[in-house]
């Protein structure tokens, strides 16, 4: 898969949502995500049935910066792939940061 928007999905739904915790789109995943990937320095985190790998934060991060946005769930949408700037928004807004 060389569309790195679509490879950034395949990363946080298959490699760590089914995988980890056996689920589609857990509610504000995307959230928790966005924070492990963005630690400095990347370490593992404990998650649901394992731990995922300060690689694949890594991967996850990389892929997030060349499809240059993030993927977020929106009741009335589903999944939808955002710009970076709007999901920053989003996130600093959900989470009043």
């Amino acid at each position: 898969m060389n569309n790195p928007i679509w490879k950034l999905r395949e990363l946080m739904m298959q490699d760590i949502s089914e995988k980890y915790y056996c689920a589609q789109w857990l509610d504000r995943f995307e959230y928790s995500l966005w924070e492990w990937i963005n630690k400095d320095p990347l370490v593992p985190i404990k998650w649901g049935q394992g731990t995922i790998p300060a690689s694949k934060l890594m991967e996850i991060k990389e892929t997030m910066e060349l499809a240059g946005g993030w993927w977020t769930w929106i009741d009335d949408y589903g999944e939808v792939f955002l710009p970076l700037e709007t999901w920053i928004e989003i996130y600093k807004e959900e989470t009043k940061e």
